[in-house]
């Protein structure tokens, strides 16, 4: 499987879950300093060494899905994290330009996180996550 390229502006980098925009920066210090991404004015590219990266990180991952899958417990599941990982794939060009509204229910999930929302407005082509009664609760 091929790496995809990676592309971020830096100053548009969206945030992580539990991650700081100053812990996120140090990071993506450290990786222009170990030569994996380079910074392009506002943008952080992967070097070519970063690209030679991207199919032992996707093995890494499968390897992780075949053998890690079965020995996980109810905590080490971060519902907040999976929505944020969920509405930062969605393909931005097919959101339609009405306003729209995903409720997204987890059963079993802690208090609080049990039911995410996902919506967009009709001056937006991107999605806000929130939970009930919370804004950007998935950044």
């Amino acid at each position: 499987m091929r790496a995809p390229t990676m592309v971020l502006a830096a100053a548009s980098v969206t945030p992580v879950p539990m991650v700081s925009r100053s812990v996120l920066a140090q990071r993506f210090k450290s990786l222009c300093d170990a030569g994996v991404v380079e910074r392009a004015g506002a943008e952080y590219r992967l070097t070519e060494g970063g690209q030679e990266l991207g199919p032992i990180i996707v093995e890494c991952g499968n390897w992780g899905a075949r053998w890690a899958r079965g020995k996980l417990k109810s905590d080490d599941v971060d519902v907040a994290l999976l929505m944020w990982d969920v509405r930062r794939r969605i393909d931005r060009g097919s959101i339609p330009r009405e306003p729209l509204l995903v409720q997204i229910d987890f059963r079993g999930a802690p208090r609080g996180k049990e039911r995410f929302f996902l919506e967009s407005g009709s001056t937006s082509s991107s999605f806000a996550c929130r939970t009930r009664g919370a804004t950007s609760t998935c950044d």
